[in-house]
């Protein structure tokens, strides 16, 4: 931990899990390089996603072969760190952002607002409201059973990982949240307000109250943007440009993963493809021309630290006495960003076929009232037809569990 400490902001990513994981877990690797008996580099795999980090001028090949030999999906880190590994690694698509930090407010300001953190389901969903009107995080917001089911764990978190809102009228305006929190920094991300009240300065309120939060516990808090105009607004309150903060993507369409799975049994034909998204209950039942309870919906939960699925009728909803009763742990879907990563299958295509390894496929019973089912392929416009004897066969599923009520 002494050497990602050196720039613990950098490294916010690695720190924050080693504190909230340990070392030993089988979606998380750490590794160091040495040289004379000295630390150089570190590498965390956290799923699919690697974080890497050196202070060497040069990567060497032993750690290029490290991190070739992952599954991966993302490879980020400083921009002088990644430049280091372009043309030795795969990828398919290249980011920026740049990367910024407050240690000390540069003004006073007056805040006229009063900002609360979000600790009611009530709450979650009002944020819910305010994000499903903005197009850059309203495919995070558009289910709000999944929404809510994916920050309750904020609700009673040990940690400084929260949902910041303004409300007016019991109306939420303007929200933001911290993750990634460890004991020496948090990431500021998703800052958000409703399009009719943007230019009055609300999010800059929320975004000093959060920092002056964090600066009074000696922490440092962190935030990416890509635009120069949203630069100068965080600069205004204290925020300053530390660098750039690289992303190399590998895309690995989910959908090919479910097309795998079922050529094994000469089914790949049989997925449906739609031009447009069928991504809820309502749009895929709407497509297919079905009723909402034929679709096969697919929930992505965390149960013991491992993710987990399982599949229910389109129309059923979650019963946390029963999920308890089957699984000894409150229901704790797995969050938006992190779906992908730890089931192989983006949110608004998690399906049952060709999931990572260690991903345990349950049948919720609310399945077995149908006589075919719809479930999805991997992708948001993806379904494929199944009698429930043939999902049986082809979602390699554990067993029969009774976790919903209508």
């Amino acid at each position: 931990m002494k050497f990602v400490k050196t720039e613990s902001e950098y490294n916010l990513f690695i720190i924050g899990n080693i504190e909230n994981f340990g070392y030993d877990r089988d979606f998380m690797d750490v590794y160091a390089e040495y040289i004379d008996d000295r630390i150089v580099s570190c590498v965390m795999r956290y799923w699919n996603n690697v974080v890497y980090y050196t202070v060497n001028s040069e990567t060497s090949q032993s750690v290029i072969d490290l991190i070739n030999s992952f599954d991966y999906k993302y490879i980020s880190g400083k921009k002088n760190v990644i430049a280091q590994i372009i043309g030795r690694v795969e990828y398919k698509k290249f980011t920026e952002d740049f990367f910024a930090k407050i240690s000390d407010l540069r003004t006073v300001r007056k805040i006229d607002y009063d900002v609360k953190k979000a600790n009611t389901e009530d709450d979650l969903i009002k944020v819910s409201d305010l994000l499903v009107t903005i197009d850059e995080f309203s495919h995070s917001a558009n289910d709000l059973n999944d929404f809510i089911k994916s920050n309750l764990y904020s609700l009673d978190s040990d940690n400084d990982d929260n949902i910041y809102l303004i409300e007016e009228e019991g109306v939420v305006i303007s929200s933001a949240t911290t993750s990634a929190s460890n004991k020496y920094n948090a990431m500021l991300i998703g800052v958000a307000t409703d399009k009719a009240r943007r230019g009055e300065g609300i999010a800059s309120d929320l975004v000093y109250i959060i920092a002056k939060e964090f600066i009074d516990k000696g922490k440092t808090l962190c935030l990416f943007y890509d635009n120069p105009a949203a630069g100068s607004i965080y600069k205004k309150i204290g925020f300053e440009e530390v660098g750039k903060w690289s992303i190399l993507e590998r895309w690995i369409m989910s959908i090919d993963r479910a097309r795998e799975h079922f050529k094994k049994f000469e089914m790949e034909d049989q997925i449906l493809e739609f031009d447009t998204p069928i991504s809820t209950v309502e749009l895929a039942a709407k497509a297919l021309g079905v009723n909402n309870e034929d679709i096969g919906k697919s929930l992505s939960f965390i149960v013991d630290g491992s993710p987990i699925i399982i599949v229910v009728k389109g129309d059923a909803r979650v019963d946390n006495k029963k999920f308890k009763a089957e699984f000894n742990t409150k229901a704790r879907m797995i969050k938006f960003e992190d779906v992908e990563e730890m089931t192989g299958h983006a949110a608004g295509g998690v399906c049952p076929f060709g999931v990572k390894d260690g991903v345990k496929v349950y049948l919720d019973v609310s399945l077995k009232k149908l006589g075919v089912v719809y479930p999805a392929c991997g992708s948001s416009n993806s379904a494929i037809k199944l009698t429930i004897s043939e999902l049986e066969q082809y979602s390699n599923y554990i067993k029969w569990v009774d976790i919903t009520r209508e």
